[in-house]
């Protein structure tokens, strides 16, 4: 059964994202084809949705993106992780470890709970 949930989608786009920009430093096609092949068989989402996360990780100062030339006189903006970003991700992962090990503790997922509120610019 495929989710289609927005919040749902949206954090784990957030956390994917910031996750493969640990590695390198990544376009946002590149990021869409790897998105698209993990994601397919669980969400379903217009992929536009994942350049306004990227958008929208940016605008909060989580990723920088810089222009870089490609052949035929094209561009691309390659997206890195930044401290905050960083921050970020821990914040993330911690969360998921949490409620992991209250699954294997307690035998059930806890309630879904946003830690925080979205930070401001995020919809």
């Amino acid at each position: 059964m495929k989710n289609s949930n927005p919040d749902v989608i949206q954090n784990w786009l957030v956390f994917r994202i910031l996750n493969a920009a640990t590695q390198e430093s990544l376009s946002g096609s590149a990021i869409e084809q790897c998105i698209k092949q993990e994601m397919h068989r669980f969400f379903e989402f217009d992929c536009a949705f994942i350049f306004k996360v990227l958008q929208c990780l940016e605008n909060l100062g989580w990723l920088e993106a810089e222009w870089r030339q490609i052949e035929n006189s094209k561009r691309e903006k390659l997206y890195s992780i930044t401290g905050a970003g960083r921050d970020q991700l821990k914040t993330e992962w911690e969360i998921r470890q949490s409620a992991l090990a209250q699954f294997i503790e307690e035998g059930k997922w806890p309630a879904f709970r946003p830690h925080k509120a979205k930070p401001e610019g995020w919809n």
